[in-house]
């Protein structure tokens, strides 16, 4: 029995109602694509491989022939079916999840002889390297999954796929959304202003001829090579899959070994970029340690400028000209941002939120300025908040010694650790600050926005000193504990004091 995914359903999708259906088939998702607000799904890789794979076939289907989208998605209609037909006609065999000679997104040699878990294919799950509180689920549980839990998961697995280990030709290569950063997805009112949103325009000025979805290119050889462009990126194959058949309906294990590894310098259009302290270009990664707004500085970067440490993502620069309104609230863009971290052959930790993009801060210099001037004044306060518990650490410890030797020095450190204080202080800020990004967007004089500044700082510091004194009065009042906080807000003030005179 065959599974083609034009259709039969395998994709989850919530409609404007508010209901969330069961799943979709392709078609059904294009056709119905004003009606579908987003996907539904729990993994934060799937959420981002799913969009970039519906983007490449939406972008490989209609290209140019919805006039005037580019300038008005809002007023596209629904989609015209026609189109998706006519390029079903030629390659609908290609989606053909269990074809003979074909099969989607595998190969039919995969140069494995090894029939493996399909918790290979689920990287935010157990398997191998990966860490267990992901999931219950183990490589020898004899997982099965169905067939359009399986079509999920070779998409996400092209995507994700997490290197190490050995393989031929080569060894595993991390999969591009691994090798690469967060994806920045625009989210539109609906599933089809979302895909318009997301389909760069630069590449309707620049696709190159050779450029096509993986279903069109020929089976993976094992290469390592550059991407053509934006459609082979968006569906690059960094595996050699096969699935293996239960019965009709699920599957039970795959084949798999190394396929292409993408070895093209150019950036992604959905990730943004930046210039570290070495003057070396590095992708924006998720970072557990450090919350996305505290790196806004490089989303709202004016990237026009050759000079630029910072580069957004080239989708978003499309939007960032949108007018402000004469009043009211300003115009914002909702954002998705999906990231995974890894390390030592797993990913050890998947994060997807949601925010506001102002387009109005991006376009006006002055603003971005303002911008740069709270993430800064955020920062400053960090430090100075580390000043002061450092002394209360070291009080507490060694209260009579001026000069630590090494191992002082890391007993203190780690003590000063140990009030998981960074956490509290960011945490809350975080709570606030889309608030101020707000105002800023809102704002129109220059005093309104030193207000914000002031306002901001204000905040800052009462978060600092709020951190602070949580910490220091857990410490109880001996004598030892009474005067390691005193010292500890004499220098938080002290730092304040001298950041103003700065």
């Amino acid at each position: 029995m065959s599974f083609n995914l034009i259709t039969l359903p395998w994709l989850p999708c919530r409609l404007q109602d508010g209901r969330t259906t069961g799943l979709l088939s392709l078609r059904q998702v294009f056709e119905r694509s004003g009606d579908i607000t987003d996907l539904v799904t729990t993994s934060v890789s799937e959420a981002a491989a799913l969009r970039r794979f519906l983007l490449a076939v939406f972008i490989r289907v209609y290209g140019d022939r919805i006039p005037g989208w580019k300038k008005s998605p809002d007023t596209v209609g629904p989609l015209p079916m026609q189109p998706f037909d006519d390029y079903v006609e030629q390659w609908g065999h290609r989606f053909e999840l269990f074809h003979p000679e074909r099969p989607f997104y595998q190969h039919v040699q995969p140069s494995s002889e090894k029939k493996q878990s399909l918790n290979k294919l689920v990287f935010e799950d157990a398997s191998g390297a990966n860490a267990v509180w992901f999931s219950h689920r183990y490589e020898e549980d004899g997982r099965t999954m169905t067939n359009a839990e399986a079509a999920r998961a070779l998409i996400t697995a092209q995507a994700y796929a997490v290197g190490g280990g050995v393989s031929k030709p080569f060894n595993f290569s991390h999969g591009t959304l691994v090798a690469g950063g967060i994806i920045f997805w625009i989210a539109g009112k609906d599933l089809l202003e979302s895909l318009l949103l997301n389909a760069p325009l630069a590449y309707f000025r620049e696709s190159e001829p050779d450029d096509m979805p993986a279903w069109e290119r020929p089976s993976v050889h094992a290469e390592q090579r550059a991407d053509a462009g934006l459609l082979d990126l968006l569906t690059f194959q960094s595996r050699r899959l096969l699935l293996t058949r239960a019965d009709d309906d699920n599957v039970d294990g795959v084949f798999l070994s190394q396929g292409d590894k993408d070895v093209s310098v150019a950036r992604d259009p959905m990730m943004a970029y930046y210039m570290n302290d070495k003057d070396e270009e590095r992708v924006l990664n998720l970072d557990r340690e450090k919350a996305l707004w505290r790196e806004y500085q490089i989303l709202y970067a004016a990237a026009e400028s050759g000079s630029s440490r910072y580069h957004p993502p080239s989708v978003l620069q499309e939007h960032r000209n949108a007018p402000a309104p004469p009043h009211g609230e300003p115009v914002h863009i909702d954002m998705f941002a999906f990231g995974v971290q890894t390390d030592k052959g797993k990913i050890e930790h998947s994060h997807m939120e949601r925010f506001p993009f102002y387009p109005g801060i991006a376009a006006d210099p002055d603003n971005r300025d303002r911008l740069d001037q709270l993430l800064h004044t955020a920062n400053g306060l960090e430090k100075n908040l580390d000043q002061g518990l450092w002394q209360f650490a070291k009080t507490l410890l060694h209260p009579d010694k001026t000069n630590l030797g090494d191992i002082e020095r890391r007993e203190v450190i780690a003590l000063k650790n140990s009030f998981s204080w960074k956490s509290k202080y960011w945490s809350a800020l975080g709570t606030m600050i889309h608030d101020y990004i707000r105002r800023l967007a809102r704002s129109g004089s220059t005093d309104e926005r030193d207000e914000i500044a002031e306002d901001w700082r204000r905040e800052c510091r009462h978060t600092a000193e709020r951190v602070l004194k949580n910490i220091t009065d857990s410490y109880g009042t001996t004598a030892r504990s009474a005067r390691a906080a005193a010292l500890a807000h004499a220098i938080l003030h002290r730092e304040f004091a001298a950041a103003d005179v700065a």
